[in-house]
């Protein structure tokens, strides 16, 4: 039912518009302003196509525009003014089809047809041998702006498509190839892949992006997790196959994590237990990433419980001696409690990613995520919506230190209190979460290592 509504009021703006618009076509056209009429016109068939005489007051105007149009063309076409023609005849013939998207038809005779064809012949042979003096004398840019007009205009005149794809991508062909000697495999990589995948493979662009990846590729080798302290050992949330996976979801084409089962690392280590990273390099391994579990804690918080004062609040209906019905409030002294409970954990991670040819540091970070939740909720045990917040000094006795908080801020504030849940985080999940957080930071840090830079 909404959205018939929602389409009947559509339907009725459009047709006030069309109203709106047809009225103004209709002044200029009594003005002989036939081109402002001709738009008014169409913006109100556009709207609403059934009205016969916007319709028609469109054909004899748009009409006289047209005809304009073909007259310039013509002029252009004698005067052998070949890309002006063109032009030309592009805007009337655009004009027409406009029109007729509408449903109004309009007279092209067929002899600028033939006109356009000629000229247009003309002008792109011409347009081809410019376009391909630029390309040999090595000046893209233009040659493409060129080309791009040919084939525009002829999608398929002669190889116009393929040098316009060589006059684009010769360039960043280069540009990538540039990159590649130079040893920047990453920009090389990234330019190859845009040259291969716009163009379906432009010369050997394919080849040569897999090349690049395959120089570029840093093969890590996390060879062991260390973790300090006892608190750590005991709780550790941490593990090498969970820091492997969180690399590996970036999916960085250049970092690429070596599984431990194919070394006996133990061989590869000094009697102090360093290791010998010119030996891990002629391996084949080109970074050791290092990672360090320090302190973890988990913090089960304690429940307490403190007993509040309040009233239950009664209302009574009675009576008065002119038999007028009223209401009677009594409020009676009550307690209730309220829990409250906070669980924390945190963990730190500490990284440092070095380079087996150099023992340079690539990347390295101390990181600590800490995590809680907190719980604070009302029970009591009788109608809640009688509750009233407030104090009282004695259950027994009457004071003037007792105070009843019946209003609607402090009632409301005493029910989403008693309404709370009574549902905590527990330690473990803080833990994992917070876990998550330091090694997905250590990911993103390898991830986002670029030598280039």
């Amino acid at each position: 039912m909404r959205l018939l509504l929602l389409l009947l009021t559509a339907l009725m703006l459009s047709g006030c518009a069309a109203h709106r618009y047809a009225k103004k076509a209709e002044k200029f056209d009594e003005a002989g302003l036939y081109k402002d009429a001709a738009e008014f016109y169409y913006e109100s068939v556009k709207r609403k196509r059934t009205k016969v005489e916007t319709k028609l007051g469109l054909q004899k105007n748009g009409q006289l525009v047209l005809n304009d149009l073909l007259t310039e063309f013509e002029k252009d076409y004698q005067q052998n003014e070949t890309q002006e023609a063109v032009y030309s005849y592009e805007a009337a013939k655009n004009y027409h089809d406009k029109v007729a998207g509408v449903g109004v038809d309009l007279t092209f005779p067929d002899r600028y047809y033939a006109y356009y064809d000629e000229v247009k012949n003309t002008f792109i042979a011409d347009k081809y041998i410019e376009a391909s003096e630029h390309l040999d004398r090595e000046e893209f840019n233009k040659a493409a702006t060129i080309f791009k007009e040919i084939v525009r205009i002829s999608p398929n005149y002669k190889d116009a498509r393929s040098k316009q794809e060589t006059a684009l991508y010769e360039p960043h062909y280069r540009k990538a190839n540039n990159y590649l000697d130079e040893g920047k495999f990453r920009s090389a990589y990234y330019l190859f892949d845009q040259i291969a995948r716009e163009t379906g493979g432009y010369k050997d662009a394919s080849g040569l992006k897999q090349e690049a990846r395959e120089k570029g590729t840093i093969d890590v080798l996390i060879p062991r997790l260390k973790v300090s302290g006892k608190a750590a050992r005991k709780n550790n949330p941490i593990s090498i196959s969970e820091i492997t996976n969180a690399i590996s979801k970036h999916d960085n084409p250049f970092i690429n994590i070596v599984d431990r089962s194919a070394f006996n690392i133990n061989k590869m280590k000094y009697r102090d237990g360093s290791y010998d990273l010119k030996a891990l390099n002629l391996a084949g391994i080109e970074a050791l990433l290092f990672a360090e579990v320090g302190d973890v804690q988990k913090i089960e918080g304690k429940t307490h419980v403190e007993t509040k004062r309040g009233y239950i609040k009664e209302v009574h209906t009675y009576k008065d001696k002119e038999g007028v019905e009223r209401k009677k409030e009594t409020f009676t002294k009550t307690t209730y409690k309220v829990y409250s409970k906070t669980n924390s954990a945190s963990v730190e991670l500490s990284y440092k990613m070095l380079a087996t040819a150099t023992g340079s540091l690539m990347i390295s970070d101390d990181l600590k995520d800490t995590r809680t939740d907190a719980v604070e909720f009302g029970r009591f045990n009788g109608n809640v919506n009688k509750l009233v917040p407030g104090y009282w000094k004695s259950l027994k006795y009457d004071s003037d230190e007792d105070v009843i908080h019946d209003n609607i801020y402090r009632v409301r504030q005493l029910r989403r209190l008693m309404g709370a849940s009574d549902k905590i985080t527990t330690v473990n999940y803080l833990l994992e979460a917070a876990a998550g957080n330091v090694v997905s930071g250590l990911a993103s840090a390898v991830n986002n290592y670029n030598p280039e830079q």
